[in-house]
């Protein structure tokens, strides 16, 4: 309502009963008298839509019709015209699927999310809907509203093979919209509702111009606000979860959409809040992509707790045979990060090996070195202390030495495998990919569950790799995996550009299957039975590759140190660097447990 010269009302910002938001149209300000935000018309954007600078100017001029002249180049104007495109598609493509949910083809569908209690509304509110069991229902119906192969195949919609037949991708599934955190359709996973076991349960949405997995969060155009309000965030790992947990009141929740977490992912959820409760399943890989995420998490500064379901639940099943109460009790009474793995090592046998021990215990130091805010150290130290019955000198004392590596949470692994390259001392030129990164991405292309491995044993992603011509090529490996079951043939056929990332993959599927001739350069065999030591000893040898680039910036630094006492510090960091390069060095070459991964001597690769 207008009061004066101004505008007054609640504030969008906090929960209040009296009006104490106003807004001067003259001066173009507001200011919120309760919770102190003021600003001009773009923070306002900026903090209501948490956008930044430039996407809160753009989103003003898109409302006011108005555009905005830049200096891009043609292939940027071509790409900003197709992305416009391939969204409608993905728009018309929603209703059609939601409207299939309410005819004959879309029964099955009505079942399954009958089975899960969602109501109608929780329906609408997600526009979950049905594809068709036909081939080219969908693909056809896009036509007659004037879209073309092209785009459809662009879109994702539809698939279109050497022979230029074209058919749907998603047939006879449930369909769930994947939207980005301004509401727009980017793309769509579709879940199976057939008995066949050899049948995909989800297929998702390809990767395109305007789908990347790994920069979306299922859930978040409707659960920002919510997660700003409450200062924090409930992430799991499905969009049936998600949906579950929305309508049951826990509107704060989002899951990633086909791919573990990623470091765009936590960041995306830090703009909004600064805690994060992980709720994810209860089963190896659920405990996997846990530790994974606390790893991503802390850098960022981000407060973690860890919601452990029950053996066998997810959040959906939890929620339908316990209730919203009980929720609220688990996520409510989640310990922290640090109580959730320690009692994770002790349910392991850690508590009763000396040696696991200390090896746990310098895993979770690196964790807390790696968290941004110093002053936090030598509280969660206390509490690491307490957890283990030892002093706090001695942890600090270890903390002051402990490194912080690219991956501080690494899953234990070991194999009998053949010897990886070790890289000799002095100061390299590496070339565009290293030689331990080809040995990496040739197991992935060639080897019979070399890829699965990767993922899953020794949970390899694209900062595993050093180079970022090899993190993008394990990238394109990793999302075509996701896609398509013959990936490797897909590649070997797709490759519909001269890009590096291309030449790279050709060159190594060229060889019909068997390790590239690069191979020859480590001087190994490598037998079916122990792919899983040379992965793991490649990994070392990355390891290795970085710890050198560490000993080379701190011999820098001792040249501009300021006191003995600067230096001696800098020489003691390289003094363990050394040692712990050493230990690598010696468990590859003599084919004994690493000293990268905690229970080293005991895990195994099946």
């Amino acid at each position: 309502m207008q009061r004066g010269r101004n505008y007054v009302g609640l504030c969008p910002f906090h929960k209040e009963k009296t009006p104490s938001f106003n807004v001067s149209e003259e001066r173009n300000l507001f200011k919120c008298f309760g919770c102190g935000r003021s600003g001009d018309s773009i923070a306002f954007i900026q903090e209501h839509l948490h956008l930044d600078f430039v996407e809160a100017v753009r989103h003003i001029a898109t409302s006011l019709g108005i555009s905005i002249p830049e200096n891009v180049s043609a292939e940027e104007v071509a790409n900003a015209g197709k992305r416009e495109a391939v969204l409608k598609v993905l728009a018309e493509a929603v209703e059609f699927y939601h409207g299939v949910l309410y005819s004959s083809d879309g029964a099955p569908a009505q079942n399954f999310y009958k089975i899960r209690n969602l109501l109608p509304e929780t329906i609408e509110q997600f526009s979950l809907g049905a594809s068709p069991a036909a081939w080219d229902i969908a693909t056809t119906y896009m036509q007659q509203h004037g879209f073309t192969v092209d785009l459809l195949v662009e879109a994702g919609i539809s698939v279109q093979n050497e022979d230029g037949r074209v058919y749907d991708r998603f047939r006879g599934r449930a369909m769930f919209p994947i939207r980005d955190h301004l509401g727009r359709a980017v793309g769509f996973s579709g879940r199976t509702l057939s008995a066949d076991p050899t049948t995909a349960k989800y297929i998702n949405s390809p990767q395109s111009i305007v789908f990347d997995k790994g920069r979306i969060l299922y859930g978040l155009d409707k659960a920002r606000k919510p997660i700003a309000e409450r200062g924090m965030a409930l992430l799991v790992e499905g969009q049936v979860d998600v949906i579950a947990m929305h309508q049951a009141g826990f509107t704060h929740c989002v899951a990633t959409s086909g791919t573990a977490v990623t470091p765009d992912h936590v960041r995306m959820i830090k703009k909004y809040a600064g805690t994060m409760v992980l709720v994810y399943d209860a089963d190896d890989a659920g405990r996997k992509a846990m530790q994974r995420a606390i790893g991503l998490a802390l850098p960022e500064g981000m407060h973690v707790r860890c919601a452990t379901l029950p053996t066998g639940a997810d959040p959906d099943s939890f929620l339908r045979e316990h209730g919203n109460k009980k929720m609220e009790d688990l996520i409510d009474n989640a310990p922290s990060w640090m109580h959730y793995l320690v009692e994770f090592y002790a349910s392991n046998t850690v508590s009763d090996n000396p040696v696991q021990q200390g090896r746990v215990l310098r895993s979770l130091l690196t964790l807390i070195r790696s968290i941004p805010d110093a002053l936090q150290h030598p509280f969660h130290v206390r509490e690491l202390a307490g957890l283990f019955h030892l002093p706090e000198e001695t942890l600090l004392a270890e903390l002051a030495g402990t490194k912080q590596p690219e991956k501080p949470m690494q899953q234990p692994q070991t194999a009998r495998t053949p010897r990886s390259p070790v890289p000799t001392a002095g100061k390299p030129q590496p070339p565009e990919i290293l030689p331990a990164e080809r040995a990496l991405l040739t197991a992935a292309l060639t080897i019979e569950n070399g890829l699965t491995d990767l993922l899953n044993a020794f949970n390899c992603t694209d900062e595993t790799f050093i180079s970022p011509m090899a993190q993008a090529v394990y990238r394109r490996i990793v999302v075509c995996s996701d896609d398509y079951p013959d990936f490797r043939q897909h590649l070997r056929e797709s490759a519909i550009t001269n890009s590096a990332e291309d030449k790279i993959i050709q060159s190594i599927l060229s060889a019909t299957g068997e390790p590239s001739s690069k191979w020859s350069s480590f001087d190994v065999d490598i037998p079916e039975k122990e792919t899983a030591r040379f992965l793991r000893d490649a990994i070392g040898t990355m390891q290795v590759y970085k710890i050198d680039a560490e000993i080379r910036a701190l011999k820098e630094q001792t040249t501009v140190a300021q006191t003995e006492s600067d230096r001696k510090v800098i020489l003691h960091s390289i003094s363990k660097l050394l040692q712990q390069r050493f230990e690598i060095i010696t468990a590859i070459q003599n084919n004994t447990g690493s000293a990268l991964w905690p229970d080293a001597d005991s895990a195994s690769v099946s």
